[in-house]
């Protein structure tokens, strides 16, 4: 691949991911201003508001993000799945693409809905309202780690990158806490839905 191109990959695929954690961003303050307003209509429109920029902005840029970094991955040397920094940034991409997906045909709709069909004097999306606060906050969590990994890009090869290239890694025990840190995102993110705090709330 052309170094020129490659570069005109890597800008857009830094300028999709920031501009996914700022969306992310903007959603978790809203999800905030929602549960905190004592305004009807603040509420209102902070859970309407939320609703757009999640579908519209979060989630169209979370796809893109996703696919130009795999690209970036694919067309470069360090591949999609030999090195496990990698590896790691890929399953947390796909796993915070896919609970913000799940998410927004569950939660911040239903939300949104609640909240404009309201008859009371406040409006209120109730427990929904902690459990956006608590995904939002769960997610730029994760993104902010993705973006760690790329930049420190701790050493550590998977067996996919044939068996002597794996022997030959300097960061073998990174590899175990890497794969720690990363199993217990995943954890998390299945404890949160399995015992309340978010799938408890559907």
């Amino acid at each position: 691949m052309p170094a020129h191109l490659r570069r005109v990959l890597l800008m857009a695929h830094i300028a999709l991911s920031v501009s996914w954690i700022g969306a992310v961003g903007a959603f978790l303050a809203l999800a905030i201003l929602g549960q905190r307003s004592t305004d009807a209509v603040t509420v209102t429109s902070a859970y309407v508001a939320m609703n757009a920029i999640s579908l519209f902005v979060v989630i169209p840029l979370s796809l893109c993000a996703l696919i130009s970094g795999m690209a970036m991955a694919l067309l470069s040397p360090w591949g999609l799945i030999k090195h496990y920094w990698v590896l790691s940034k890929l399953t947390l991409t796909l796993l915070a693409a896919g609970m913000l997906m799940l998410h927004q045909f569950s939660a911040v709709a239903a939300a949104a809905q609640h909240v404009r069909a309201s008859a009371d004097a406040l409006p209120s999306a109730g427990r929904l309202g902690l459990q956006l606060i608590v995904d939002g906050s769960l997610a730029i969590a994760t993104l902010l780690a993705v973006v760690a990994m790329a930049v420190f890009k701790p050493r550590g090869m998977t067996p996919f990158a044939g068996k002597a290239a794996a022997a030959a890694s300097l960061g073998g025990p990174r590899r175990w806490i890497f794969a720690g840190v990363l199993a217990a995102g995943a954890a998390l993110f299945v404890i949160m839905h399995v015992t309340g705090l978010t799938a408890a709330l559907h």
